[in-house]
This record gives C-alpha cells, sequence and structure tokens, in this order.
C-alpha cells in the first residue's frame, strides 16, 4: 500500500491527505526498521564465523584459486618405468664396455655426476647387486626373484646371428679370485667375437686327454646351443692346452687348430731378454726409476715443475719411450735440483737408519738419470721392444687372420736378422728361438692363407716344417 499512495512519479489521486500523512510516516518506520534487521542479520554473521584479518582474507583467495598443473624443470623430470628399465642395461652395457667394476654405480662422486643432469638421476642409478645380478647374471637369481634380463636378450641376438654360420672358437684360461682355473670361451663370426662361456677347469687334469676332452666340449656345447658350425679352434700353447688342441684337430680334421699369436708375442719379450740379459737389467733400472718418480708425491713434483705437465705411463714400450723423451727435462732437473731431490725422498722421515736408506735409494735413481750409457742403452732396447710389441698388438686384434699372423712374425724376424754386426750374438739367438715360436704354429694354415690372400707374393711350394728363413726369402 505505501508504495501504491506514494509512488515514485504518479502518486494515488485519490487518497486523501491524512492517509498520504500516515503512510510517510509508516515508510519511515519501516524503513528504519529494514535497517535494524540487516545490521541484526550481520551481527550473526560475525557471531557464528569471526571476521578474518586481511591475510588470512588473501591466503583464503589464493586456495580457492583453481590449481595449476605442475611443471617440472628438465632437470627434475622423473623416469617412467620403461626409462627405467632401458636405463639399467645401459648401466651394464657401459659397465661391461670400459670394464669398470660393478661397484663404480654406487661411487658417491659418480653419483653425484649423475645428479648433476637429473636430479632424478638417484631413483634410477643400480646398486651393484642388480648390474651384476639380475642384469648379468644367468645363474644366480636377484633376491626380487628376477633372472637376467640383457644377458637373455644378448643370447637371443647371438643365436640369430650365428646359426648357420661358420665361426671361430677361442679359449684361454685364467684364475679367479678364489684360485679357480677358469676356461673363457669366445666365439668369433665375421671379426667379431663374443664371450660366450666361463668353463670352470679346476678339478680337469691337464694332460692332452683331458684337454681334448674339454675342448671337445666346449665345441659341441657352442654348436647345438647357437646351431653354428665351428671351424676353428685358438688355445695358447702350454703342454696339456696343446696337446688336446693336436688331438683334437686329429679327430675332427674339418677343424683348423692354431695357438694364440699374441701368447706368442708376449713370450718372444721373454725370449729376447733371455738372448740379450743386458737388456733385462737396463729394463729393469728403467722401471725402477719410473716407479720411483710416480710413487714420490714430492719427488715428481719437482720432476713436473721442470716438465710443466703430468707424465702419463701406460704399457712398458710407451713408458720407456716417455721416458726417452723426458730424458733432458730429467737429466737437468737431476744437476739442479739434486739436494732439493734428496731431501723430498726423505721426506719427515725422523729415524736415522731409514733416512739413509732413502738418502741411498735416491742417489741411485740420480746416478742412473746422470748415466749417459744408460740412456744409449735404453734407446736400443726400446728399438728391439717395437717389433715385439707391434707383433703382439696385431694378433690380439679382432682382425688378424691367419696370413696376417704369419706377416707379422716374418717382419721382426727380418728386424732381428738385420741387427747391426755389434748386436750379433742377439740376432742369431732371437732368430733361434722365433724359429721354435714358428715350429710351434700351424703352418700348413697360415701358409694356405698366405697364398690365398691376393695382395702378398706367393710362397714355395713346401708347406709343412717350413723354416721362416725360406718364407723371408720368398719375400
Amino acid at each position: 500500500m505505501i508504495a501504491h499512495i506514494l509512488g515514485g512519479e504518479k502518486p494515488c489521486h485519490f487518497a486523501s491527505p491524512a492517509a498520504k500523512a500516515k503512510t510517510i510516516e509508516l515508510r519511515k518506520k519501516f524503513g528504519n526498521h529494514k535497517r535494524e534487521r540487516e545490521a541484526e542479520v550481520e551481527v550473526v554473521e560475525d557471531t557464528s564465523n569471526p571476521q578474518l584479518s586481511k591475510k588470512r582474507r588473501a591466503i583464503d583467495r589464493v586456495e580457492t584459486v583453481q590449481t595449476k598443473l605442475k611443471v617440472f624443470r628438465g632437470i627434475s623430470i622423473p623416469f617412467n618405468d620403461e626409462e627405467k628399465k632401458a636405463i639399467h642395461k645401459q648401466f651394464l652395457r657401459a659397465t661391461i664396455s670400459a670394464n669398470l667394476p660393478f661397484l663404480w654405480v654406487e661411487d658417491p662422486e659418480v653419483i653425484k655426476l649423475f645428479l648433476m643432469f637429473r636430479s632424478a638421476a638417484g631413483d634410477i642409478i643400480p646398486s651393484r647387486e642388480v648390474v651384476g645380478g639380475r642384469l648379468l647374471n644367468p645363474t644366480e637369481p636377484h633376491r626380487h626373484g628376477l633372472n637376467s634380463e640383457e644377458y637373455e636378450r644378448v643370447e637371443q641376438e647371438l643365436e640369430m646371428e650365428l646359426k648357420g654360420k661358420k665361426v671361430t672358437l677361442t679359449c684361454d684360461g685364467v684364475k679367479d679370485i678364489s684360485k679357480n682355473n677358469l676356461m673363457g670361451v669366445s666365439i668369433s663370426s665375421g671379426f667379431k667375437p663374443c664371450l660366450i662361456d666361463l668353463y670352470d677347469a679346476t678339478a680337469d687334469k691337464k694332460d692332452g686327454d683331458s684337454m681334448e676332452a674339454a675342448l671337445g666340449a666346449m665345441v659341441d656345447k657352442a654348436e647345438k646351443k647357437y646351431g653354428c658350425i665351428v671351424t676353428g679352434l685358438g688355445t695358447d700353447n702350454d703342454g696339456g692346452t696343446k696337446a688336446g688342441r693336436v688331438k683334437l684337430g686329429t679327430h675332427r680334421p674339418w677343424i683348423l687348430t692354431f695357438p694364440c699369436g699374441a701368447h706368442q708375442g708376449h713370450l718372444c719379450l721373454a725370449d729376447y731378454f733371455k738372448v740379450n740379459p743386458n737388456a733385462k737389467e737396463i729394463s729393469e733400472q728403467a722401471t725402477e726409476l719410473i716407479g720411483w718418480i710416480n710413487n714420490h708425491g714430492h719427488v715428481r713434483a719437482i720432476f713436473n715443475n721442470v716438465q710443466n705437465e703430468q707424465t702419463k705411463w701406460t704399457t712398458h714400450l710407451v713408458a720407456f719411450l716417455r721416458l726417452i723423451e723426458l730424458k733432458q727435462l730429467l737429466r737437468t732437473a737431476a744437476v739442479m735440483k739434486c739436494n732439493d731431490i734428496i731431501s723430498a725422498h726423505i721426506g719427515a722421515e725422523k729415524n736415522t737408519m731409514a733416512a739413509l736408506t732413502l738418502r741411498t735409494a735416491a742417489k741411485k735413481q740420480i746416478e742412473v738419470i746422470e748415466s749417459g750409457d744408460f740412456w744409449r742403452q735404453l734407446a736400443g732396447i726400446v728399438e728391439d721392444f717395437e717389433p715385439i710389441a707391434y707383433v703382439t698388438n696385431i694378433c690380439q686384434s679382432d682382425w688378424a687372420r691367419p696370413d696376417i699372423v704369419l706377416l707379422a712374425f716374418v717382419g721382426m724376424y727380418l728386424y732381428f736378422k738385420n741387427l747391426p754386426l755389434a748386436h750379433a750374438n742377439v740376432s742369431k739367438g732371437m732368430m733361434e728361438r722365433l724359429e721354435q715360436r714358428w715350429a710351434g704354429f700351424n703352418q700348413p694354415l697360415m701358409i694356405t692363407a698366405l697364398i690365398l690372400n691376393p695382395y702378398v707374393m706367393p710362397v714355395p711350394d713346401q708347406s709343412t716344417n717350413l723354416p721362416i728363413e725360406s718364407i723371408v726369402d720368398s719375400f
């Protein structure tokens, strides 16, 4: 009624002045009452929900905003199951390829390195038990009950690759940490060798018959498992193994047998020391000098200050070559820093007798460095070492063939044959010993391979017990 009587722009024309006055009074009354009710409602709301501070309201507002997708930094992305499996396999392949111990995966510095690439790397790096167990070992179940994964994969690939192929089998004996006699068996096809077995020969006799049976079992196992045809067998040339290999070749004439050329190369170095005792003495002096420099940090620091670079030693030949390169620098340091070198070698030793022993040892090495005769003889020995080292490295290559092994030994024979007259005794002694080494090879196999090589000249028709001298004369 109030709205009808008073209206907005058009009030009721039929209302009396008294009605309009009463309506205005009621309007004021109801208007105030409405504001009071609104106020009361606000008070009730404040009582049930206390007024929040501005900071709290800001937090509430943030919490009510719709959540966003979590975006990882590139370094923080976690690994899925497929990635974990692939990484574990690659860890095993890297370990075997680099010939690393299984415990390298648990080395703190290695883990820190991987964490620099991915912060989640710690969750994926396998333990050494996983690398050497579930991933590698085919016979020892992992603690989770899983067998080797990578081994089975490689075995399947190898079976597909070797099926129906003609292959060469090689084996060599080693001793494990428990002194068990083990024989590693490798199979080669297309110049690609693969380790396929580790034969425990601890309980076997080392006579010819026992070794023939063991080698025959290895051949049969490889042919049965991979479906291949073994046409070549190589072993070392010690007594029992050689006799067993020869017997196996007699009973299975389709298998070409041969000794390991790399072993023969190593034995040639021993032959060289026997025919040249002075070379053995000089080599021992050089080896002792190298060890003395490398094993005494303070002494080595003095040489490094003169040398201005670190010395890296690898094999004996490379070490001797490096020693000759540093000859002038070492001699300069020995002359100018003699007292400093001796003091550094003695160090903080307080015991009089021990200090005297250290002083004597230091003076001995300094005398070796200052000796011109030592350096002259060492240079000659290094020249004699080189052809032996070449033969050894050539013969242990994956690409070594019978004709290549023969040519390598011919080259070594030519070197010692053409030594100066001053070294006639060494020349004669090495030629005789190389003939003995050559007699242990499968000569028909190697000469036939040489004849079939289109890049070399033919050799004499005789192919049995042919002296290496006659082959040399053919070139």
